[in-house]
C-alpha cells in the first residue's frame, strides 16, 4: 500500500478506482446466481459490470467488493454477460463475456478465489482472458447467453446478430434482416428462438435451427430499444423511443396492448418472470 491506498501491482487499479467505475461509468450490469433466471434471487453471489472506462469488473454481492477486473478493451464496454446455468456453477466453469465499441468480443475466466473469498480480502485479480475476436464491423451493443450457456448471441450497430459457440467463440450462424443497429437481444426461455429489437422500429423473432426470421413485429414509430419476455415466454414486451410499451403474443404476432404513460423514450424494460 501507498499512504493506505491499496493498488494492484499487475493491473494498476485501486479499490477506489473500482468504486468510481461502479458509481460513474457503468453502462451494463448483469447478476449471476446460484439458480438461473432469478435476477432478484436472494441466493445471488456475483455481479459483473462494464463501463465507459473500458473495464469489466466482477463484484462479490456478499461482501460488496470488487474481486476481479477484465482489462483489454480499447473502447467503452457496452454489453456484458455471465454464465446463468446452474451446472456452470456446480462445475465451477463460470465465464464472463464482454462486447465493446472496439467491435471486439472477449471471453474471461472466473477467478478460482472468487468461490472462497475471505471476508477481509481486498485483493483484486486480473480476470484471465480466454478468447478475443473481432466480432462485428461496428459497436457491439448487446449480448445474450442461451439458457444452457452453450451459445452466445451478439447484436451490433452493423445491423447483424451473430451466434457464437461459448466454448471457443467460433461462429455458428448469422441473423441478417434488420435495417438499423441492434439494441437488444433475448433468448426465449421456452423455445429455440431468439428475439431482437432494432433502430428500424421492429422486433424480430428468429429460429435458432436455421437462423431464419420467423416473424417481424411492427407497430412502433421509432427505434425499439429494449425487450423482455413475460408470462413464461409466451408474450413479449417492447419499449421504444416513441415513448410506448407494447405487449405482443409470440405465437400470433398480435399486439395485445399499448401502454402510453412515459413522456419520452423508454430505454429499458424488465420483467419479474
Amino acid at each position: 500500500t501507498e499512504s493506505g491506498v491499496q493498488r494492484l501491482p499487475k493491473i494498476g487499479l485501486t479499490v477506489d478506482d473500482c468504486l468510481n467505475h461502479f458509481r460513474n461509468t457503468v453502462s451494463t450490469l448483469c447478476c449471476a446466481h446460484l439458480f438461473p433466471f432469478h435476477f432478484f434471487c436472494v441466493f445471488r453471489r456475483w455481479i459483473v459490470s462494464s463501463g465507459k472506462d473500458r473495464l469489466c469488473l466482477l463484484w462479490s454481492v456478499e461482501h460488496f467488493k470488487c474481486i476481479g477486473a477484465g482489462i483489454g478493451h480499447t473502447d467503452s464496454v457496452g454489453s456484458i454477460a455471465i454464465s446463468q446455468c446452474l451446472s456452470s456453477y456446480e462445475s465451477k466453469k463460470i465465464c464472463i463475456f464482454s462486447g465493446a465499441g472496439d467491435r471486439v468480443l472477449k471471453k474471461w475466466a472466473f477467478p478460482a478465489r472468487g468461490f472462497d473469498l475471505p471476508v477481509e480480502s481486498e485483493e483484486i485479480e486480473a480476470l484471465p482472458l480466454l478468447c478475443s475476436i473481432r466480432a462485428h464491423d461496428k459497436d457491439v451493443n448487446t449480448l445474450a447467453l442461451s439458457p444452457n450457456d452453450s451459445t452466445l448471441a451478439s447484436g451490433s450497430q452493423d445491423k447483424t446478430i451473430q451466434i457464437w459457440n461459448c466454448h471457443d467463440l467460433t461462429k455458428k450462424g448469422s441473423l441478417i434482416g434488420h435495417k438499423r443497429g441492434i439494441w437488444k437481444i433475448r433468448y426465449s426461455p421456452v423455445e429455440k428462438t431468439l428475439v431482437s429489437c432494432s433502430g428500424d422500429r421492429t422486433v424480430k423473432i428468429w429460429s435458432l435451427d436455421n437462423y431464419a426470421c420467423l416473424r417481424t413485429l411492427e407497430g412502433h414509430t421509432a427505434s425499439v430499444l429494449s425487450i423482455t419476455f413475460v408470462r413464461d415466454g409466451r408474450q413479449l414486451v417492447s419499449s421504444s423511443a416513441d415513448g410506448l410499451l407494447k405487449l405482443w403474443t409470440i405465437k400470433t404476432g398480435d399486439c395485445e396492448a399499448t401502454l402510453d404513460n412515459h413522456d419520452d423514450k423508454i430505454w429499458a424494460v424488465a420483467s419479474s418472470d
